[in-house]
């Protein structure tokens, strides 16, 4: 269904993040954020719709001082056990390749889960 499909404006994302960390490598702002499905704000959902508001929230990716390598930590709302391992493969390819892009070596991994459901 559309809650496990990031592809919409993916690339554009990416893009920011690898400019934002090449032009400040110390930046705690290179964010890449999940919106809703309908990329309308919040007060505009209607929260019984499973497919608009998305799981995985936002991705933060970062460089310590003095280390060459790229973090990443992200932050789900709730997370159905039969998508999550489709989640951390998503998060690990893209901390992989942005990190590549970067010229650095992928580093850790942190997610915070709000919720972890059996099922949908």
């Amino acid at each position: 269904g559309g809650q496990g499909d990031y592809r919409a404006g993916i690339a554009a994302k990416v893009a920011d993040v690898v400019a934002c960390l090449q032009a400040h490598p110390g930046s705690k702002r290179a964010v890449l954020s999940i919106p809703f499905s309908s990329g309308r704000g919040s007060h505009e959902v209607r929260h019984g719709d499973t497919d608009e508001a998305k799981c995985l929230r936002e991705l933060h990716f970062y460089i310590d001082a003095g280390d060459d390598r790229l973090h990443c930590s992200a932050f789900m709302r709730a997370q159905a056990t039969s998508i999550f391992p489709k989640n951390i493969h998503l998060i690990g390819t893209l901390l992989g390749a942005i990190a590549q892009q970067l010229g650095l070596a992928p580093g850790t991994y942190v997610h915070f889960v709000t919720t972890l459901v059996h099922g949908r």
